[in-house]
């Protein structure tokens, strides 16, 4: 029983220690910091749930100590932010420094909301595992990694020497500095991929310096866990695409396999960007890129202005090569034995880490970040958060584990695994000396290894010390050269810019000298022409005078006119309207005739078409049989090749086989020989006991056996060497007969390959030709259908024809009839002429004197408001001697007066189709109470007295008169409408030649700022000027590429937008003509039924007279 108890005793303090190993353990999921960190995740999460009991228990019981386990860990506040040296989407990375120890980290945060919000939101893991549980010195470490409710936090090493693209774009890079960066890169790689991970994303952004110079990977949110045969399978490209890999590519839109080859394929670049000073497939559009590394078989060049030795040819070529042969494949011992990397004396591989760097970052102290771009503190964005819900959503549960620290984790006290109470207290007291003893021998060890190590350490700081004072000092040295060199340069490109402004800015004074000469001028002609419309304005009024009264006596004679003309307009009305019902009638059998036309058009096109295609599917039917009896007579031709290669391995096996029996034959013979040596032997031996008499007779003896058994050992041995060597022989003929065999085994394997292959292909062949079957027979169908419905057609057509031919005849019997009717009505018409001639020609008069005047005035108005442009236009051509800045705001701003202008023009048409409408309803009421009178007095003619018709017919032309008056005040505001718009037509070319003078300037002022922005790094302190043939590096430096690339796009949207606003504003121009001339159109209708009106009140008139 105690033995039962002490073994279970054992047993649970086993599972107890494995538990404690696995909490203790940083890189187990049940870590100490992972249980913190989930406690503190549930807190979070629930503090909107409090209404809920048992989240309300919960966060009462939990939400103080979790607030205290955030006070006691490492946490922002442990921390003092210096400056923002970078930020990205996610979050940004600032210099901070640690409160207690003063020790310079750099932090990056990370927001949640922004993260949860991505599609791949697990990146950070790939991150923050490299970084802590890497041991290289190529890889930046991490030292603390925690949280909040908001952010991520990771505290990494601080690189101060900035990232490698800003080095490139300083210094002037030779092949040796970029042999031993590109050195640097490829161990860095190797330890990834040795920690079973693939970067993907390599490029000089990525690799950072430290105090000393020397390189180390970021950046790892890229990277992908390799599975076990190293190979990964992604379905999307990841990456920069001047940077990224064919074979990534390629898994865009199916699932890639790739490997580490990857990454190989990206330092090939890097190192042709260092030695070049640019991509190798570069192109000036996304689209380009991908094209030129897709075949880069055809588009990797090497300039020839650019010394460069065959060994970087050579390993750029392997690195950029196809991932079967690419170099790198096979592990990284091949790149190491390149002889780009062998060919040298200035590093070893093992001593690369401690070799002198080519250029030594200048710092100032351990917060110097003059090597990091400056980075606006109020680019950034609004900072997004959780929202409180009321329903658990678990926001928080994905960045539980992320906590870390790389100082000595938190030990739990083990419970002690052995029962004390089974040892003596000797005993214990013996374990306890022993254990002083050896504590005091460490003790003494550890602290002579500490003084040791202090005397080192102090010996390579000092050493350190005077190596980077002396690479300080070069580099100081150098950088001030190239930077008198290139203020030098710079004044003399300041002074021929200086001296090519001054002349452009004579020139354009002298131009605006004759401009206003010319606006002057112009201002006096146009004051002449104002004077002259004046004069004409004037002697228009007196003969408008003059014709209104010449009008009231023409209208009297045309009352008189209208009343013989509405018995003949009746009857005309009449026969016009049947006239039209027929016209309608006939238009519609022509529509449907056309439609039947069109549609058989439509069905023998595509009859035809069909017939094309039939016959392209003979074609190819005839071709893929063909091909299907060369496939099979060459299935045939290796069905016997492969029957003669079975023979002859037959015979190659029978030729084995006798030659293995003479082997066997000739073993056996050798055997039995030495049995009959050994046997002959022992005989002699036997013989020679037997006749031995006397000594001298035994040595004589013994010398003649002597010599008799040499004979015979001699002749043996020849025997045995014969015998090896004919073994020797049959032994090389049987090797040489097995090689034969296994190459006719492969080929017979491949031919069997082959076979299959060609099975295969002719199998598809008849799939292909059967479904080519189905759609010849599919097309005979459609065409037998398309035959029908053509006859369909036809017969439809005919009926059509006929029909057509019943309303011919029909129509030449209505126009007889209409013709009789005209005789008739122009016989009537006749005696109306000379009084409608003589109204007209009064109106017109009256008419064109009254647009005259209007149009002087007009005129007048245009020419004082033109002169008030010119002027206005004279004082904006002073104010534009601006700087191009200021240019480009004022075409920003007149650009939105234009649009305003735009928009007012708009509602002028808007107001003006309101006022139609208005005057459209006045005519309509007008009408409708012309017919009501007229049907009254019809109505009561019968009925009243003479008298008191009369008195009606007064008041009735009281009220006509009344609706002239309206009628004419109607016109008068249409016309004041039209003026109005012929205001607006004739403010639309001075719109658009505004509009093309702003936009011309805008051109300009684009113009010249991008050739301030060509040239961007002339104004950066630490750019080097390059000499010879390196010129054209400096000049197509990668910042600067990006920086035109983003000003060609931003460029290219602004172009866009003009175009986009200019084909508005035509459209806009084209859509006001168009309301214009249909104004006009209605204006001349209302007219013209104004006339109708007037004419029948006029012959209603006089008929009741």
């Amino acid at each position: 029983m105690v033995n039962n108890m002490a073994a279970s005793g054992n047993e649970l303090n086993e599972r107890t220690r494995q538990l404690e190993e696995r909490i203790i353990d940083s890189r187990s999921p049940i870590s100490i910091d992972s249980l913190l960190d989930s406690i503190i995740a549930l807190v979070y999460d629930s503090e909107g749930l409090k209404k809920t009991k048992n989240f309300d228990t919960f966060y009462s019981k939990f939400s103080t100590c979790t607030r205290d386990i955030r006070d006691k860990r490492v946490n922002f506040n442990d921390f003092e932010p210096i400056k923002i040296i970078g930020r990205g989407a996610f979050g940004t990375v600032d210099l901070v420094r640690r409160k207690p120890s003063g020790q310079v980290y750099a932090m990056k945060t990370l927001s949640k909301f922004e993260m949860l919000k991505r599609s791949d939101s697990a990146f950070f893991w790939e991150e923050r595992n490299i970084m802590a549980f890497s041991n290289s010195d190529w890889i930046v470490k991490l030292h603390y990694a925690f949280q909040d409710s908001k952010n991520l936090y990771m505290i990494m090493d601080y690189m101060p020497g900035g990232d490698l693209i800003t080095l490139l774009e300083r210094y002037e890079i030779n092949e040796s500095s970029a042999r031993f960066y590109c050195a640097e890169v490829v161990l860095a790689l190797d330890a990834i991929h040795a920690m079973g991970y693939i970067h993907r994303d390599i490029k000089p952004d990525n690799m950072l310096l430290d105090a000393r110079g020397h390189l180390k990977l970021a950046d790892f949110g890229t990277c992908v866990k390799m599975d076990k045969d190293g190979l990964v399978r992604s379905d999307t490209a990841v990456g920069t695409p001047d940077y990224i890999s064919p074979e990534i590519l390629k898994s865009q839109s199916t699932t890639g396999v790739y490997g580490r080859e990857v990454d190989w394929w990206s330092v090939g670049v890097f190192l042709y960007e260092m030695l070049f000073g640019e991509t190798p497939f570069y192109a000036e559009s996304l689209v380009g890129t991908y094209h030129k590394i897709m075949n880069h078989q055809d588009n990797l060049f090497f300039p020839e202005e650019i010394p460069l030795s065959s060994e970087a040819r050579s390993l750029i070529c392997a690195f950029l090569s196809d991932r079967s042969i690419r170099l790198g494949k096979n592990g990284v011992l091949e790149i190491k034995a390149h002889p780009f990397f062998t060919n040298h004396n200035e590093w070893t591989w093992e001593t690369l880490r401690k070799a002198t760097v080519p250029i030594v970052p200048p710092l100032t102290n351990d917060e110097d970040t003059s090597n990091f771009n400056e980075i606006d503190k109020n680019d950034a964005s609004a900072e997004e958060s959780f929202s409180v819900s009321k329903t658990f959503v678990g926001n928080q549960l994905s960045f539980i584990g992320f906590s870390y620290s790389n100082e000595q984790q938190l030990f739990l006290e083990r419970r002690a695994t052995t029962n004390f109470n089974n040892f003596s207290n000797s005993e214990l007291e013996q374990r306890i000396q022993e254990n002083d003893r050896i504590k005091n021998e460490l003790e003494i060890r550890v602290r002579r290894l500490y003084d040791d190590l202090n005397v080192k350490c102090q010996e390579e700081q000092l050493l350190n010390s005077k190596l980077y004072e002396i690479e300080r000092k070069n580099v100081i040295l150098t950088t001030e050269n190239k930077e008198a060199q290139r203020k030098y340069e710079l004044e003399l490109e300041n002074r021929r810019t200086f001296e090519r402004n001054f002349e452009e800015t004579q020139r354009s004074l002298e131009h605006e000298k004759q401009a206003k000469i010319q606006m002057e001028a112009m201002n006096r002609e146009w004051m002449e022409k104002i004077n002259v419309l004046e004069r004409q304005s004037n002697e228009a009024n007196d003969k408008l005078t003059i014709e209104t009264d010449c009008n009231t006596r023409l209208k009297k004679q045309n009352q008189e006119i209208q009343k013989a003309c509405a018995n003949v307009e009746r009857t005309y009305n009449e026969i016009h309207e049947k006239y039209q019902d027929l016209l309608a009638i006939k238009l519609k059998l022509e529509k449907d005739f056309l439609s039947q036309q069109s549609t058989v058009e439509q069905e023998k096109i595509a009859k035809s078409v069909a017939l094309e295609k039939i016959q392209e599917l003979e074609e190819k039917c005839n071709s893929m049989t063909i091909e299907l009896s060369k496939y099979k007579d060459k299935d045939a031709s290796q069905m016997n090749e492969l029957s003669e290669f079975r023979q002859s391995c037959a015979l190659l096996e029978r030729e084995k086989l006798n030659l293995q029996v003479e082997i066997d034959h000739l073993r056996a013979k050798l055997s039995e020989e030495e049995m009959a040596h050994k046997k002959i032997q022992e005989q002699l031996l036997v013989d020679k006991l037997k006749h031995v008499r006397t000594d001298e007779d035994l040595d004589h003896h013994r010398e003649e056996i002597i010599k008799d058994l040499e004979k015979k050992l001699d002749s043996e041995r020849l025997a045995t060497k014969a015998a090896n060597d004919e073994l020797m022989q049959t032994q090389k003929k049987i090797r040489a007969i097995e090689v034969d065999l296994k190459d006719l085994t492969t080929t017979y394997n491949q031919l069997i390959y082959d076979n299959e292959l060609t099975k295969q292909s002719n199998g598809q062949l008849i799939e292909q030709i059967e479904i080519e079957n189905q759609r010849r027979a599919q097309f005979d169908r459609d065409i037998k259908q398309i035959q029908q419905e053509l006859n369909n057609t036809l017969n439809r057509e005919k009926q059509v024809h006929s029909e057509l031919h019943r309303l011919h005849q029909d129509n030449e019997r209505l126009t007889e009839d209409l013709n009789h009717i005209n005789d008739e009505y122009k016989i009537i018409k006749t005696k109306l002429v000379d009084y409608e001639e003589q109204l007209e020609v009064e109106s017109k008069f009256s008419v064109l004197y009254r647009t005259q005047m209007l149009e002087l005035k007009d005129e007048i108005n245009d020419l004082t408001e033109k002169l008030r442009q010119v002027n206005n236009e004279k004082r904006n051509v002073e104010d534009d001697r601006d700087n191009v800045v200021k240019q480009m705001e004022i075409t920003n701003i007149k650009l939105k007066t234009e649009s305003l202008n735009l928009n007012l023009l708009q509602e002028q048409c808007a107001e003006l189709e309101k006022e139609k409408n208005c005057m459209n309803v006045e005519l309509d009421a007008i009408r409708k109470d012309f017919n009501s009178r007229l049907s009254l007095l019809d109505s009561e003619i019968n009925t009243v007295s003479f008298l008191e018709f009369h008195d009606r017919y007064e008041k009735g032309q009281y009220d006509l008169e009344q609706t002239i008056k309206d009628r004419d005040a109607t016109t008068n505001k249409l016309h004041q409408v039209i003026e109005q718009l012929h205001d607006l037509e004739q403010q639309i070319p001075e719109l658009r030649k505004k509009f093309d003078d702003e936009r011309a300037k805008k051109e300009a002022a684009v113009n010249k700022l991008q050739e301030i922005v060509t040239n961007p790094m002339q104004h950066n302190p630490f750019y080097s000027r390059p000499t010879g043939g390196s010129s054209r590096r400096q000049d197509r430096e990668r910042n600067e590429r990006n920086v035109v690339r983003r000003l060609e796009q931003a460029l290219a949207v602004e172009r866009m937008k003009y175009t986009k606003l200019q084909n508005e504003k035509d459209e806009e121009v084209s859509v006001l003509l168009e309301d214009i001339n249909k104004l006009k159109r209605e204006l001349d209708t209302r007219r013209e039924d104004i006339e109708k009106l007037k004419q029948q009140l006029e012959s209603r008139a006089s008929n009741d007279n």
